[in-house]
């Protein structure tokens, strides 16, 4: 019972001080590392695919964050674009060249951008921009689908064209459910996959 209290208490104060200051209460990440938005979201769709841990593709977004952080020891990875040798791409294995984009520090206003490119099978220096991301959320890109299992998504929503380009990160602004996507560019449009939800929109 006094414990009881004790979180009631703690919650009844918490509220009082998000209506005081008008701050959102601090982002509780569940188990799986989504935040909770996300996490809700993805409760409310069918499981995705199991992730396969040696995705080629994920295990790239993994060793571009070793080497970054590495040198930038606050930096997170946000964003990450790819595109294929030709001019469009079909498949996953079609993306053969990506940049990885890091927020230098999102604790600091103002930090900056490191960038790291990745291509002809190797990896370039970190590069630290002074200029920060514009449009792109703060938060780690999360590991809950493969850029396969996007294709997929996107082709099983009657999306068939080639694409010239995926980009991978958390919009600031775009209807629910706000997550992470895959952002497949074909011609003028652009697909989004839900990293989260699996859930396919047309922009």
């Amino acid at each position: 019972m006094q414990r009881l209290r004790n979180v009631c208490c703690w919650s009844s104060m918490l509220a009082m001080l998000v209506l005081l200051t008008g701050c959102p209460a601090p982002e509780t990440l569940t188990e799986n590392g989504l935040p909770g938005d996300e996490q809700s979201n993805a409760e409310s769709h069918p499981p995705l695919p199991e992730v396969d841990p040696n995705d080629s593709q994920l295990l790239l977004l993994a060793e571009a964050e070793q080497i970054v952080v590495a040198d930038y020891p606050q930096s997170t990875l946000v964003e990450a674009r790819g595109t294929p040798a030709g001019e469009t791409a079909a498949t996953a294995d079609d993306i053969v060249a990506w940049q990885f984009l890091f927020m230098e520090n999102k604790e600091v206003p103002g930090a900056g951008t490191v960038t790291l490119e990745y291509a002809n099978g190797e990896f370039s220096e970190p590069v630290l921009l002074t200029q920060g991301l514009v449009g792109t959320t703060y938060e780690r890109l999360p590991r809950t689908m493969t850029l396969t299992t996007a294709i997929q998504f996107m082709r099983d929503a009657g999306h068939n064209d080639p694409f010239s380009q995926v980009i991978l990160r958390k919009p600031l602004t775009f209807p629910v459910p706000h997550e992470a996507y895959y952002i497949f560019v074909i011609g003028d449009a652009s697909v989004l996959v839900g990293m989260a939800t699996g859930e396919v929109n047309q922009e």
